[in-house]
């Protein structure tokens, strides 16, 4: 892992540590819910993030429901919850051509 990679990971990390520090401290207030929610913002926003920065490529569903990652590979080899690098992707695009 890269020294870079593992400074943000610990700093997405420790924000959502103070996220939740947040929601218990708040929660004998009543408000547990609206910051529930901020927290959920907050922690895909930073996980969107990471996913830009990196060049990340998650699994999805193409519209006719068939498993695919990157630019649009599918196959035997897609396994669900794998997360793809950019170098990945393009080794995956250039078997697909």
């Amino acid at each position: 892992m890269s020294p870079e990679f593992r400074k943000r990971l610990i700093t997405v990390t420790a924000g959502g540590v103070l996220a939740l520090a947040a929601v218990l401290v708040q929660w004998h207030e009543g408000k547990l819910y609206k910051l529930y929610k901020l927290y959920k913002l907050y922690k895909l926003y930073k996980l969107y993030k990471l996913y830009k920065l990196y060049k990340l490529y998650k699994l999805y569903r193409d519209g006719g429901g068939v498993l695919t990652v990157c630019h649009g590979h599918t196959g035997k080899d897609v396994t669900q919850g794998e997360i793809y690098s950019e170098e990945e992707c393009n080794e995956l695009m250039k078997r697909d051509l």
